[in-house]
């Protein structure tokens, strides 16, 4: 029998073993504590005071690297910064706005909206992708500078 014959019916089998989709984040979380394939991974879920909820997925080797670290650092802001840079088509603008943008977390909070209008003052209207570096002026602006005190 040839594969091309059979898979649908593969397909369909495949699909009765998922589990089921849960109807809320406080269902998955309930589901996530009893689902074996993640059992070694999974870690529990936390509520923050705001009502929204976290899953914690790590191993025990990176637990204990992690409980033994002095300080911790993260990339988050920089690399969706970039990826933002290049879903606008930014890819081959200069960077100067990029590098520039990427600069303002290291800054004092206090700095971060004057920074914010040096940085949109460096748009030069002449630019040929002057609207879609707007368009990333935006998002900074409405996703990341709101944030900026919290």
């Amino acid at each position: 029998m040839a594969f091309k014959s059979i898979r649908s019916q593969l397909n369909r089998e495949r699909i009765k073993s998922r589990p089921k989709l849960p109807q809320s984040i406080t269902t998955l979380a309930d589901e996530l504590n009893h689902y074996t394939p993640i059992s070694h991974i999974y870690k529990g879920s936390v509520t923050a005071r705001d009502g929204k909820k976290a899953f914690l997925f790590s191993d025990d080797k990176l637990l204990t690297a992690l409980e033994l670290s002095t300080e911790i650092y993260c990339d988050g802001t920089f690399s969706a910064l970039q990826r933002k840079w290049n879903h606008l088509g930014l890819r081959n603008s200069p960077s100067v706005i990029l590098s520039m943008t990427m600069t303002i977390p290291l800054l004092p909070e206090q700095y971060f909206t004057e920074a914010y209008h040096i940085l949109c003052n460096t748009c030069k209207e002449n630019d040929p992708d002057y609207e879609k570096i707007k368009e990333f002026l935006t998002y900074v602006e409405k996703t990341w500078l709101s944030k900026a005190s919290k």
